[in-house]
């Protein structure tokens, strides 16, 4: 029969006891500290969702300004074909917009919109809109009102024309639009207006505007 250890003995006992448990925790620390297995796995997994990121983030700003440009061309191209006239009309305007959605191909060119002003400038200076078109039935602007335009275009006795032509524009970093997901429904407006004055004739009219 073993004989109790005296109070003492039994304290230094309990001591060591946990003395040894300190010392095994603080080498196995030591050791989780020291191993370098799966760091590379780890690292990985957290430099790919920012990698991936600035990945798409560059494609679409590439994307967003290759379909700028085409925008501003269309505007430019489209505004050039009408000002070389002595006169338009609505079917001729509306052929406009598909030469517009055929410089932007081959991007989706479904939400381009269009609006062409007349602008007569009189011997003052002063800018009047002359007659105005967006595709609708309806003149967007009545004939008479003053508008403003660049100084540069505010040359006496002369007639320009302003065409906007403006572009919506998915974001593809919110994923594709057939996800189906409510916070994919916004896209930004590309927007771009291009101001040019008549080739020949004095002024260019809209028979049916």
């Amino acid at each position: 029969m073993m004989k109790a250890l005296p109070s003492d003995h039994k304290d230094l006992f309990e001591e060591q006891k946990t003395s040894n448990w300190k010392n095994k925790i603080q080498k196995l620390a030591k050791r989780l500290i020291r191993n370098e297995d799966g760091i590379g796995a780890v690292e990985f997994a957290l430099l790919v969702p920012v990698l991936l990121a600035l990945y798409v983030g560059a494609v679409e700003l590439s994307v967003a300004m290759t379909i700028d440009k085409k925008v501003s061309k269309a505007s430019a191209i489209t505004t050039d074909i009408l000002s070389q006239g002595e006169t338009v009309n609505k079917a001729g305007l509306e052929e406009m917009v598909g030469v517009a959605q055929s410089i932007v191909a081959p991007y989706d060119a479904s939400t381009l919109g269009m609006q062409v002003i007349g602008i007569n400038v009189d011997s003052a200076g002063k800018p009047t809109i002359s007659w105005s078109w967006n595709g609708t039935s309806s003149a967007p602007f009545p004939v008479g009102e003053e508008i403003v335009i660049p100084k540069a275009y505010e040359i006496p006795d002369t007639f320009l024309l302003k065409t906007t032509v403006d572009l919506d524009y998915n974001l593809l970093l919110l994923a594709p639009k057939k996800a189906g997901l409510d916070w994919n429904d916004k896209a930004i407006t590309l927007t771009k207006e291009y101001y040019l004055h008549q080739r020949e004739a004095k002024v260019i009219a809209c028979s049916n505007c």
